[in-house]
């Protein structure tokens, strides 16, 4: 059986893979210091392990953390971690800035759902993305199985380098992404000040989204409507958005996201 130690169980990410894992086949250990995590943990009927059982002749440890902690958390667990064994993260982005404990006798992989299609809304599974650092072949199974029984039902599995998990997000997902749908919430306030009920302009707005089917593999959009949206374009976009996707951005904004100095 996979022993796996858990560390921020008690934590709003951590208590969701504490209950996705702890009705799998694991020995699951589960680490937690901050009182409010530890209190819900026992709420869910799960005992805290200390640190040093956890990590006893473990096989995986997960960092179920705030990006901003995993690296000083991880130079203070890495070490005692046995040989062989695999560090499991849920996203990339202290590795890119360097601050992740690495150490070459160990495994490491990273994985993050793509989460579900918009465009799909009737599908109950999703895709997932996974990616090995480092570490043999056998590794990478364990690693995609364990991030199938967190984020499952998994209809996909796409397996890329830690370097293109990083374009996905934080670039296209948040730099981008979320920069766009802000704009879009910014928008409708600004209508909603020219004097529009701001319901009518919620249920305009969203309602058109519908248009996403004529960017992603089906439909069209209206001549008028290819013109208005290229003029808005222009005033919208600056020219050299585009280098928000390269690696050089997204080692910045890695950087940034883990709090490192020269972010």
């Amino acid at each position: 059986m996979t022993r796996i130690a858990l560390f921020g169980a008690g934590g709003g990410m951590g208590r969701y893979l504490t209950s996705r894992l702890m009705d799998c086949d694991y020995n699951l250990r589960c680490v937690e210091i901050g009182e409010a995590g530890v209190q819900a943990l026992a709420e869910m009927g799960v005992n805290v392990t200390p640190q040093d059982e956890a990590l006893a002749d473990v096989d995986v440890v997960i960092f179920a953390l705030p990006d901003a902690v995993v690296g000083k958390v991880s130079h203070a667990v890495v070490p005692d971690i046995p040989a062989g064994a695999m560090v499991f993260s849920l996203d990339v982005a202290a590795a890119l800035a360097g601050v992740l404990c690495v150490r070459d006798d160990l495994a490491y992989f990273f994985t993050h759902p793509c989460h579900h299609n918009i465009l799909k809304p009737n599908e109950r599974s999703q895709h997932l993305t996974c990616a090995l650092m480092q570490g043999p072949e056998s590794a990478y199974a364990l690693g995609e199985q364990i991030a199938r029984d967190i984020h499952g039902p998994i209809s996909k599995t796409h397996r890329l380098t830690l370097e293109q998990m990083g374009l996905l997000e934080p670039a296209l997902a948040e730099t981008v992404g979320l920069a766009c749908l802000s704009l879009l919430r910014d928008a409708i306030e600004e209508t909603v000040g020219h004097g529009v009920p701001r319901e009518a302009a919620e249920e305009f707005l969203l309602g058109h989204m519908s248009c996403l089917s004529a960017f992603f593999g089906g439909g069209r959009l209206s001549e008028g409507a290819v013109l208005t949206m290229n003029r808005g374009k222009e005033r919208l976009f600056r020219d050299d958005w585009r280098d928000l996707l390269t690696p050089e951005s997204v080692l910045r904004e890695a950087r940034a996201i883990v709090g490192a100095e020269d972010a």
